[in-house]
């Protein structure tokens, strides 16, 4: 029985978590109309998306050399592709929830 209800609390948190997160979308997102939002997204210049973009996969890419590297040093080499999709999850959840000990690179 206990061992049938833990396997249920990693979806039903996360379903809580979302949820959460929308509720909360929501009341920040309520003073604001679409057609506003549109606008303004609008009015910012086409090469400072483009150079935001660029410095982000840059600084996603140095930091999943990060990784690279420690498991290169610890003999334990593999491929590259492997090791930038766990890195890159880890480094985004990291830096988009704040949670660093719960979600970031420690995980």
């Amino acid at each position: 029985m206990k061992k049938r209800m833990t396997k249920y609390i990693g979806p039903v948190l996360g379903i809580m978590l979302f949820t959460a997160a929308l509720w909360i979308l929501d009341r920040e997102l309520k003073a604001y109309h679409l057609h506003d939002i549109l606008h303004h997204l609008g009015s910012i210049p086409g090469r400072s998306i483009f150079l935001a973009v660029v410095l982000t996969v840059m600084s996603y890419l140095i930091m999943t050399s990060y990784d690279s590297l420690a498991l290169r040093y610890l003999r334990h080499p593999l491929p590259y592709r492997k090791i930038a999709l766990a890195s890159f999850t880890g480094y985004a959840f990291g830096n988009n929830l704040g949670f660093s000990l719960v979600a970031g690179g420690s995980v």
